[in-house]
This record gives C-alpha cells, sequence and structure tokens, in this order.
C-alpha cells in the first residue's frame, strides 16, 4: 500500500498537467473509485487547468482553476502516471484527464482507491480537518505526548498504523522507526521506556523525511544500511546485528524486527 514517501512520488507524476486545460474526461462510472458521491459533477473540470496539487499523509489534492478540487486516494494498488495520447487503452484505467500533449491517468486495479470531486470550501474544510502531518511545524513534542496518551493502551505498531495520529506511515515505514528507535513492536505504547520516547519522536520524524527524499522524489532504492531492504527477504538478515531479523503478525499486520537489536529490557 502507497506510504507518504509513494504518494509523494505519485502526485508528482501528474506535475506536468499544471497550466494545462482539460479537453477531454474519461470516467469509469461502474468503478469502486468513485464510490464517494459527495459531488459527482466532473464535467465541470471540463477546459480547467490545474494550479497546484499537495499532499496529506496518504491523500492527494488537485486545485484546479474553478469551482472543485480532486481528491485521490490510492489505496491499496492505485497510482497516477501521464501518457502518450496515442497509448492504447490500459485495464485498470478508471479515470483519464485528456489535454492537448497528454492524458493523465489515475489506475488501480484492485479498487480500494477513491477519486472524489469536492466544492471549492467543502474541500478547504475536509483538508484542514486532517490530523496533523508529521513534517509540519505544529507536529511537536507537546502534541507527540498528547498522542502518546490518547493511545497509551495501543499496541506500539497499531499506534504508528493509525492514520488518525500519523497519517502517511505504512506497514514498512512503522517497521523501520521501530527498528531505529531500538523498540520492540509487542510493547505497548505505554510500555515504552522514557528514555525512548524522545528517540521515537525524532525517528518518526527522520524516517518521514529520508522516505520523501530517497523514494518521494525520484522512486529511489533505500540504502542497505536501512531495514527496508531486508524486511521484504523471510531470511533477512539485520543491519545493526548482523542476526537474521524475525516475522511475525501483530494487529493484523505482517512486521519485521530485529529481535536482538529490538530486544525487552
Amino acid at each position: 500500500m502507497p506510504e507518504l514517501a509513494e504518494v509523494f512520488y505519485y502526485s508528482r507524476q501528474w506535475v506536468e498537467l499544471q497550466g494545462l486545460a482539460i479537453t477531454q474526461i474519461f470516467q469509469n462510472t461502474a468503478a469502486r473509485i468513485f464510490r464517494d458521491k459527495t459531488a459527482n459533477h466532473w464535467q465541470t473540470i471540463k477546459g480547467a487547468t490545474l494550479l497546484k496539487s499537495e499532499t496529506h499523509g496518504k491523500k492527494i489534492r488537485f486545485i484546479f482553476n474553478c469551482p472543485y478540487h480532486l481528491h485521490i486516494h490510492l489505496g491499496m494498488t492505485g497510482k497516477l502516471y501521464q501518457a502518450p495520447l496515442n497509448q492504447p487503452p490500459q485495464k485498470h484505467q478508471h479515470l483519464i484527464l485528456f489535454t492537448e500533449q497528454k492524458k493523465f491517468i489515475f489506475q488501480d486495479s484492485r479498487m480500494f482507491g477513491k477519486a472524489t470531486l469536492l466544492q471549492n470550501q467543502e474541500s478547504e474544510t475536509q483538508w484542514q480537518k486532517l490530523p496533523t502531518a508529521i513534517l509540519s511545524p505544529a507536529f511537536t513534542r507537546k502534541e507527540f505526548d498528547h498522542l502518546i496518551q490518547q493511545g497509551k493502551r495501543k499496541n506500539v505498531k497499531a499506534w504508528l498504523l493509525s492514520q488518525n495520529y500519523f497519517p502517511g506511515i505504512g506497514n514498512w515505514m512503522a517497521d523501520e522507526i521501530l527498528w531505529r528507535a531500538r523498540i520492540n513492536p509487542f510493547f505497548r505504547v505505554n510500555e515504552i521506556p522514557e528514555n525512548n520516547i524522545q528517540t521515537l519522536y525524532t525517528v518518526i520524524q527522520s524516517v518521514s523525511r529520508d522516505a520523501l527524499e530517497v523514494i518521494g522524489k525520484n522512486w529511489g532504492n533505500p540504502p542497505q544500511t536501512w531495514l527496508f531492504p531486508h524486511r521484504w527477504n523471510r531470511q533477512g538478515i539485520c543491519p545493526k546485528t548482523h542476526q537474521p531479523l524475525s516475522y511475525t503478525t501483530i494487529a493484523g499486520r505482517s512486521t519485521c524486527y530485529s529481535p536482538i537489536w529490538q530486544k525487552i529490557p
């Protein structure tokens, strides 16, 4: 499932739409990605041009010079990309915005994603109600302590995956964060040793920045010093201890950790 950095990367694939007028819209109205009927006035953006795009966690918003904003959630398999006008139609292309130069596509094979048009004021209201972005100045240590109190009885892995607390963090990022902070994923939030709290706060932000830098810009490969390249292999080796990684399921999600590096005190 696309996480913070992957979502940012996909949003950038439509950056060339900025300033181009939309000449035609293809919408597979039977697709589940249009299940949110908040607004469905798709032809209102015909002739419009994109002013800017922005991301927040796993959400993307495209702002046009018309009364509607386009909100996209990629779900599990959604992706945005552009293609030449003469490219033959592909499977699972549920939304296509055509311009005179190229077409901009939202493709989603499993259709857990969502595409919604919202009137500008409603779009702004929804965007402002989103939880504090991890890399925003508002994500202070005071805010972090408040999240700890809210989730203190939760498993720490499930807590990190909550989009109401940490928008954009998904499974691999949560594992990376706990590994770098040397926190065992079996802990509950209120069991985290006090001397690890500040470390965890710092690491949540550093992993988010690193992911945006390496993956978000050009889909680069994370270095071998991260947990990321090793966690996908069920025989992976911890880059710190050079001992085997362990694999389990926590809160219904596959979890990779280093039992020596992230040992329970």
